[in-house]
């Protein structure tokens, strides 16, 4: 496989093994956030609708138990004054109704009935003649009534129109009362015997769940009972002034029968303030009555705290707001709600983005993480490519250099041994030997000095030196063989010494280095002469230079890169370590190795620390 589909492999294993379990993590993650974040914004609404429903609750209970226990008084205490059928005695007696001085119970804000005339009327003021005057509340309170129901009659109750189950009741029977934690007898007075009979009638289609028993009913009077309390607002006025009362035809001996109907909910426009109140419709010999009485607004109020939670009544039919959970009461004939407000939602929806949020946030490091490792692991994998590929030139490369100069040293070497060629120039035959041995003393060394480099273990042992004696030095011993091979050497020394801290070894292995490169690279120029410059100390520092008039440095950056050569791929042969290799000693001595600025040919400047 070639290394280019070599690294398209790898990256693309990377990327799937990567991506799919970033993929995987993305969407359970999301969706687990997802669901952390619905159940955050139901939890305020799910406990909004627990404190709407307990509210709920509460208020049927204790409405139905009120209806009951309003329903257990006899129709004729919705009058200001009554006469008590339990009275033991004769002639003309009023007492007041027990309803006179305001309700008994505490969630009822007061009672009224009207006639079948209209006319409203409250046991509160009694507007007979000669009454005393009723107190202020109790008279803004029946003109407030008057106002609500105006425009009301009273109708006959119907007859039930199924057979009605009797349920005879000889005795008063205890009602409890949840909001006044009392006991009380239909009349209101504690476990006293009624002096009259009653029977509750049940309608056979009632329906069962309804908190308020639908019922009906039949209050049986002695004839004469019934007419005492009808007559007994007249009665009263004429004790108040004192009048006897007219002669009357014998009243009929027998039992009347009084229908009361069971207590409706509605809703009454009272001081511009919607209540709720219950009314009953009450079918006597003479004519239709119908009683009620209205729930008192701010008791009420007590019923619709749920700890710091606080409900309202609403219409069950407007439409909910949205900041709002809404139960309806369940009353029979009251179309209510119970509405119990929601958090702040700009709050609630910020509570719920934080998992979201928190859930990105590590989503995107964790990708970013993930990218970077995958990257470097890419990285190293394309390292690893390109390594491999100069290994491998390079050992095409090393090749192919240690075949030339060993070749060369067989041949001269067999010439040498057998005597072959001219006697006279077999001084230019060891002299070529020395030369070859020389170039593939060079390229050893390269090879050895790049290990030691890669391992970090390249050093040399620089001391004081006169840099123009060395480099004379190692200039006269490079140039046989570059006159061997067509070219020619140049030395300039400067007026004085050039004193600098450098290893000899290591100058020699720079110097050949670059004058073997001038050398191979000029190889087509006209004019093939190599010069090599010590300059002036100058500044602390002495540069030596070495030049020739090839075709220059194309990229120099570049060629001081490990396996990296300017010649095309038909070029000479090479390793590409020599400039690599000579930039590396320079260092280790303190010094540099950089590519000049020439117009013609190539200039590589070793600078020394003088």
């Amino acid at each position: 496989m070639r290394p280019g589909a070599r690294i398209a492999v790898a990256g693309g294993l990377i990327a799937v093994g990567l991506g799919v379990p970033l993929a995987f993590m993305w969407v359970s993650g999301h969706a687990a956030a997802a669901a952390e974040h619905d159940k955050i914004l139901a939890e305020p609404v799910a406990m909004a609708r627990a404190a709407a429903e307990r509210i709920a609750k509460r208020v049927a209970l204790e409405l139905a138990d009120l209806a009951e226990r309003e329903g257990a008084r006899p129709y004729y205490q919705w009058q200001s004054v009554i006469v008590d059928p339990r009275g033991l005695y004769e002639g003309e007696a009023v007492v007041p109704s027990p309803l006179a001085e305001g309700p008994t119970e505490p969630l009822v804000l007061s009672h009224f009935q009207i006639d079948d005339k209209g006319v409203v009327t409250s046991p509160e003021v009694n507007e007979a003649e000669g009454a005393p005057a009723a107190k202020e509340d109790a008279t803004r309170r029946l003109g407030s009534l008057r106002a609500a129901l105006a425009g009301r009659r009273a109708e006959p109750v119907l007859a039930p129109d199924k057979t009605p189950v009797v349920v005879p009741q000889v005795a008063s029977q205890p009602v409890q009362s949840r909001a006044g934690n009392r006991r009380e007898d239909a009349l209101g007075n504690a476990n006293e015997p009624l002096g009259l009979q009653e029977e509750l009638v049940q309608v056979a289609n009632a329906e069962p769940s309804s908190l308020v028993p639908q019922q009906i009913q039949v209050q049986q009077l002695s004839n004469a009972d019934y007419r005492k309390n009808a007559n007994a607002p007249e009665v009263f006025s004429r004790i108040q002034q004192n009048r006897k009362s007219p002669v009357s035809e014998p009243v009929a001996v027998g039992q009347v029968t009084v229908r009361i109907g069971p207590f409706e909910w509605e809703s009454l426009a009272l001081d511009g303030h919607e209540v709720i109140a219950a009314s009953r419709a009450i079918q006597t010999p003479d004519a239709p009555k119908r009683q009620g009485f209205v729930v008192d607004p701010e008791r009420l109020a007590t019923l619709l705290l749920d700890g710091e939670r606080t409900g309202t009544v609403v219409a069950a039919d407007a439409p909910p707001a949205a900041a709002a959970v809404e139960v309806g009461v369940p009353l029979p004939g009251l179309a209510k709600a119970i509405a119990v407000a929601l958090p702040e939602a700009a709050a609630t929806e910020s509570m719920a983005d934080v998992p979201l949020a928190d859930f990105r946030l590590r989503s995107i490091l964790l990708t970013a993480f993930a990218a970077l490792a995958a990257a470097a692991i890419f990285l190293l994998v394309v390292q690893a490519e390109r390594m491999l590929e100069r290994r491998q030139r390079f050992a095409a490369a090393a090749a192919h250099e240690l075949r030339t100069p060993l070749a060369g040293l067989r041949m001269y070497a067999e010439m040498l041994a057998h005597g072959l060629g001219k006697p006279e120039k077999q001084q230019v035959y060891a002299e070529r030997l020395a030369s070859e041995a020389a170039r593939l003393g060079r390229v050893v060394a390269n090879v050895l000095d790049f290990t030691r480099l890669e391992r970090k273990s390249l050093a040399v042992h620089a001391s004081p030196q006169d840099v123009a004696v060395a480099v004379e030095d190692i200039v006269r011993k490079l140039e046989p063989s570059l006159v061997a091979a067509g070219a020619s050497l140049v030395f300039v020394r400067p007026t004085g010494p050039a004193l600098a801290r450098i290893d000899g070894d290591a100058l020699a292995q720079i110097l050949g280095n670059l004058v073997d490169n001038a050398e191979k690279y000029g190889r087509a120029a006209k004019d093939r002469t190599i010069t090599v410059t010590v300059s002036e100390p100058m500044n602390g520092t002495v540069e030596v230079r070495v030049s020739d008039r090839g075709p220059g440095l194309p990229n120099a950056k570049r060629l001081f890169r490990p396996f990296t050569r300017g010649a095309p791929k038909d070029g000479p042969a090479g390793l590409g370590l020599g400039l690599a290799l000579a930039r590396a000693l320079a260092r280790a001595q303190g010094g540099e190795l950089v590519a000049g600025d020439c117009k013609v040919g190539a200039e590589l400047i070793l600078r020394l620390a003088a």
